[in-house]
């Protein structure tokens, strides 16, 4: 089954709600990764156009690791590595470390440009609220 729902929130709602988050979570984690891994990131804000059923990984996972990508400003390769080297994949609900062709594609073909542009905004809201809260 596909799922193309999108929650009714707009673009800044959806932001606000994962900066809020951070906000409120700032204080209780050191690390950016404890902090990133810490939010209820909802599926459904997001147009998905893959069968859950037949995808690795799941959407809010991915979104995740990508919010986290993108406050720490790395590449797909650097989040792989890191990943691979810490063994915080499991903090993000992966149940191994994708590869980066992987995330490429889900970035590419999983999130459409309004998902990706959420992301990007919240991951420097989520930075910002880290950083200075």
């Amino acid at each position: 089954m596909k799922s193309t729902i999108r929650s009714d929130e707009s673009e800044a709602e959806i932001v606000q709600r994962i900066t809020e988050q951070a906000e409120q979570h700032s204080q209780d984690h050191d690390r950016l990764v404890d902090l990133v891994a810490d939010l209820d990131i909802q599926a459904e804000w997001f147009t998905n156009e893959f069968d859950s059923e037949t995808t690795r990984y799941r959407l809010d996972s991915m979104a995740l690791v990508c919010l986290y990508k993108f406050a720490r400003g790395m590449s797909f390769t650097d989040v792989v590595d890191f990943l691979a080297t810490t063994g915080e994949e499991s903090q993000f609900g992966l149940p191994t470390v994708p590869t980066q062709q992987s995330f490429h594609y889900a970035w590419r073909n999983r999130f459409d440009s309004t998902d990706r542009s959420v992301i990007r905004k919240a991951a420097l809201r989520v930075r910002f609220a880290h950083e200075f809260h």
